[in-house]
């Protein structure tokens, strides 16, 4: 009766295979490689019947610029279960606006190679319980002043 599942890595792991834990309550520090992967996965979240309490997830090699990528970023974001997030990849011009009923418990998320364009910070001000905030290489490539010192203040509690 597995209720926690740590560590699970779709480069090591069939996914099909997660149906079969029914009393899964908390899936962290998942890595999810490609596209194709990351939409089974929001689709197991999505369905399951009872829905998971705790969500922790590294994306890497999946590019989310493209219309269905970023349908599935929405999903990630408004996901109230998910408190980690890590993404590793263009995600195009900027994150999900707030009118997209974010995840209010979004706790961490970092990113890095995501080439965001747009203006962050009315997207993050969304974020109450954010406490960790990591903007690492070619995360923000937009023009506008980039407010680092008000970020950075995030980290911790």
């Amino acid at each position: 009766m597995l209720e926690t599942l740590a560590g699970f890595d779709t480069n090591k792991n069939e996914i099909f295979r997660l149906d079969e834990l029914k009393n899964l309550r908390c899936f962290l520090e998942t890595d999810v490689n490609g596209y194709e992967n990351l939409s089974k996965i929001i689709n197991y979240i999505d369905t399951k019947e009872m829905p998971l309490s705790s969500i922790g997830m590294r994306i890497t090699c999946c590019d989310l610029s493209s219309e269905e990528g970023f349908i599935l970023l929405r999903k990630l974001f408004t996901n109230r279960n998910i408190h980690e997030l890590v993404i590793r990849g263009s995600i195009g011009r900027s994150l999900p606006n707030h009118e997209s009923n974010f995840s209010m418990n979004l706790m961490v998320l970092i990113v890095t190679k995501c080439e965001i364009e747009e203006y962050l910070m009315d997207t993050l001000e969304e974020l109450p319980i954010l406490r960790r905030l990591s903007l690492y290489w070619k995360s923000f490539m937009g023009r506008d002043d980039f407010p680092c010192k008000r970020i950075s203040s995030t980290q911790g509690t």
